[in-house]
């Protein structure tokens, strides 16, 4: 699910592949390249009683879920969980084969940050789950297209946003997560938003790039942002005009091996992210 308001929509840098995730897949649908593995088989790894129903599959039990951005985050996993619909694509780990699933989880709560499961599994032939996590970070959470950037010869991260919007504003929270030791690991999030008033409409469009390496597994990461301004001939009458612009805003995320994480080289990101704030 890529819902592309006016605000965000994410896209690859010159030169680098598109990976788009498949939708609408049918939980009774068996797991692609086996015959007698479906996909609601994976899920009740996750959720052992989950069982079908006319709109979708119930469960009343989950098994515990971190927040990938902390435990601060996240709305609340109540039980039971509804999952009406759900995305998969298949990356690479360390050369390895996954497989990994999101379903925004519907607990009948009305929470801004609403849970989200992403789960990743092997690619054996009863693929196992090696880890799942909460990336519900707003009301709307979905792989952005494209769904992977290649972070390695044999890595791949992948891609997810939460979004919510209302008549000329829309708000958008973008996670790039990664595997390592069969763990689902944090790169960074990022914050952006899109504005129309008044014969101006303001987009703020995230971008990620794996750059060049042959020195070590992980590539640094070029994240950024392009702020872009456009204006209509004619403003609202006695707003003071505003100029149209573009600006490209960026930050190269290099992996630290005494740190075991993934380290940006600027905080320019972070700062738009503030102006944001106290500007809307």
């Amino acid at each position: 699910m890529l819902l592309c308001f006016f605000s965000t929509c994410t896209t690859s840098l010159a030169g680098e592949a598109s990976y788009h995730p498949s939708w609408s897949v049918k939980l009774a649908k068996a797991v692609q390249g086996r015959r007698s593995v479906t996909y609601l088989d994976l899920f009740k790894q996750i959720m052992p009683d989950i069982s079908l129903g006319e709109n979708g599959a119930t469960a009343k039990s989950v098994i515990a879920i971190r927040h990938i951005a902390g435990a601060d985050a996240g709305g609340t996993i109540a039980t039971p969980v509804h999952i009406r619909s759900f995305q998969t694509v298949n990356f690479v780990e360390g050369g390895k084969k996954r497989i990994a699933l999101l379903a925004p989880l519907d607990t009948g709560t009305d929470d801004a940050e609403r849970p989200a499961l992403l789960a990743v599994f092997d690619d054996g032939d009863l693929p196992k789950l090696l880890d799942a996590v909460d990336v519900g970070m707003d009301r709307l959470t979905g792989f952005v297209i494209p769904a992977l950037v290649q972070i390695g010869k044999g890595d791949q991260a992948i891609v997810t946003r939460s979004q919510h919007f209302n008549s000329n504003e829309s708000y958008a929270r973008t996670a790039l997560v990664f595997m390592r030791g069969a763990r689902i690991v944090l790169v960074d999030t990022f914050s952006t938003y899109g504005v129309r008033f008044c014969g101006v409409e303001e987009t703020q469009t995230l971008s990620f790039k794996g750059l060049a390496s042959d020195r070590k597994r992980y590539k640094d990461v070029a994240v950024r942002v392009t702020h872009k301004r456009a204006v209509a001939a004619k403003q609202c009458a006695g707003e003071k005009p505003r100029p149209p612009f573009v600006r490209a805003i960026s930050a190269i995320y290099a992996w630290d091996g005494d740190k075991a994480r993934f380290v940006p080289g600027s905080d320019a990101i972070k700062r738009l992210e503030k102006r944001n704030s106290e500007q809307f």
